[in-house]
């Protein structure tokens, strides 16, 4: 079957994520996330609407679960951006109710790059901004302050050459392997073909860049690494 979601365009939702059992998705040029039942895929969609805390306009980029304690419970944080880089959290099960839903705050971080710009790591979320690459309880803390809390301070030169050159591609990810271990940031330098990844061994914190993987986006399953490539499908890290 083809569940229907009523109340929106469709075609105007992406970057779809799960938060509290709930299906959240953003409307393109809109400042509006919009959520369906609990335990749905299908059904009414409801809007919560942005505009009136995104002092510097624009428009929802993504949005992601924040598990602080690395695991799902009713204390994991909702996070969305916009594109002009405010970061607005909140906290609660039931966005239609005040008695269950709270704004824990809204801070100002790097524009986002992509709408892939969030991962999760460990008890944090990883961040792609143009400044570079941050964990974002210690970037909300430090308010970008202090350009040493970036994942990519070791590398900052490439990455702000890359963000300025290659921002505008589609294709930029930041994915997190623990088996390797590794974090990866996918840079499209050529749209479909011709990417590159800046890699960090998350114990030494070193990074390297990998190439020759021509990959529009990633994904794991189980212990496993893909890439979607050009028609094609890849196994990576794979002896």
């Amino acid at each position: 079957s083809t569940p229907a979601i009523l109340g929106v365009t469709t075609t105007t939702l992406n970057s779809p994520w799960q938060h509290q059992r709930r299906l959240w998705m953003v409307q393109e040029n809109t400042l509006k996330a919009w959520y369906l039942a609990v335990d749905s895929v299908g059904g009414t969609a409801n809007p919560l609407d942005l505009s009136g805390f995104a002092r510097k306009g624009g428009m929802l980029v993504a949005g992601a679960t924040w598990t602080i304690d690395a695991g799902d419970g009713v204390d994991d944080y909702w996070v969305a951006v916009t594109s002009e880089g405010e970061v607005i959290v909140y906290r609660g099960t039931d966005p239609s109710s005040a008695n269950t839903w709270t704004m824990v705050g809204r801070w100002e971080l790097g524009r986002p790059i992509g709408r892939r710009c969030f991962a999760k790591y460990g008890g944090d979320l990883l961040y792609i901004a143009e400044d570079g690459v941050w964990p974002l309880a210690r970037a909300l803390v430090s308010d970008r302050v202090d350009p040493r809390v970036a994942l990519t301070d070791k590398i900052t030169t490439a990455m702000n050459e890359a963000a300025t050159i290659y921002g505008s591609n589609f294709g930029w990810q930041i994915t997190f392997y623990p088996v390797a271990p590794f974090v990866l940031l996918n840079v499209p330098v050529t749209e479909g073909g011709g990417q590159q990844q800046y890699v960090m061994n998350t114990i030494s914190k070193a990074w390297c860049k990998f190439t020759n993987m021509e990959a529009n986006c990633w994904a794991l399953l189980g212990d496993s690494l893909y890439f979607g490539g050009d028609q094609f499908i890849g196994l990576a890290w794979d002896d």
